[in-house]
């Protein structure tokens, strides 16, 4: 009985994919992002509480700007970014990418359009290119164009330390680079993968002060082929950022322009 229950159980998943899979089909496919995302009016909580963490937010971002979202602990940041993914749904309101509200969008596509990348960055125990490449098949690796993300990224540096070798083995858990390095391989990655938008989430937290300009220098320069929102908790380098703004009581206020 246990074991036919089991089935049973993983026959109605299935089934409820299927459903969900056929709806995603439906849905507007992206395959580029032309002109700005839009917060309108965003409110969210959570079912299991009855305040808002978010209240009638509205702010836009356009295309190639470099934008910075501060706030204490706890205040919403990452749920904002959560909301663009899709990984979670506004209480009210809509999120816009190029006039066309999130809910209404295809997942995958929306998948190979936002690149995410977290504060600590999962390395594995192989060379900087398969790294790179994460999540590929090595035959299928472009190796070019993961040499041209390594060079826009500046991590020319550990080949050079390391005899110029491509095959050099990072270490274990990435134990032969530096704080900079594993930050700029989590960046590398979502540009080997040609997204559009990138969210860093605190990707630069963990580094000196000095290390985190220059990857920011870096990015800036990549300007005209991506769009970055970049949480922060602290006021390093915040002159770097066309906008920043302040998630303060629920809703955003701007700090400089």
């Amino acid at each position: 009985t246990y074991i036919i229950d089991l089935f049973d159980n993983d026959l109605e998943k299935f089934n409820k994919n299927k459903i969900l899979e056929k709806q995603e089909s439906s849905k507007k496919f992206i395959k580029d992002f032309n002109n700005h995302i839009k917060f309108e009016n965003i409110s969210f909580k959570y079912h299991s509480q009855s305040d808002l963490i978010l209240d009638n937010l509205n702010f836009k971002i356009n295309k190639g700007e470099f934008v910075c979202l501060i706030g204490k602990s706890g205040s919403g940041k990452t749920t904002m970014f959560d909301l663009l993914t899709s990984l979670i749904k506004p209480t009210s309101g809509q999120i816009k990418i190029d006039d066309i509200d999130i809910k209404n969008v295809n997942k995958n596509s929306l998948i190979k359009l936002i690149g995410y990348v977290p504060q600590n960055i999962y390395i594995t125990e192989d060379n900087l290119i398969s790294n790179i490449a994460f999540g590929q098949i090595e035959k299928f690796y472009d190796i070019q164009k993961a040499k041209e993300v390594i060079d826009k990224m500046n991590l020319n540096e550990f080949f050079v330390k390391n005899n110029k070798d491509f095959n050099m083995n990072v270490g274990e858990n990435g134990a032969f680079l530096s704080g900079g390095e594993r930050q700029r391989i989590g960046i590398g990655r979502a540009l080997y993968n040609s997204k559009k938008i990138l969210l860093l989430d605190e990707s630069t937290s963990s580094v000196d002060n000095e290390t985190e300009r220059n990857i920011l220098l870096d990015l800036i320069k990549l300007k005209n082929e991506i769009t970055v929102f970049l949480i922060k908790h602290d006021n390093r380098n915040l002159d770097l950022f066309d906008r920043v703004l302040n998630l303060k009581d629920k809703n955003i206020q701007k700090k400089n322009d």
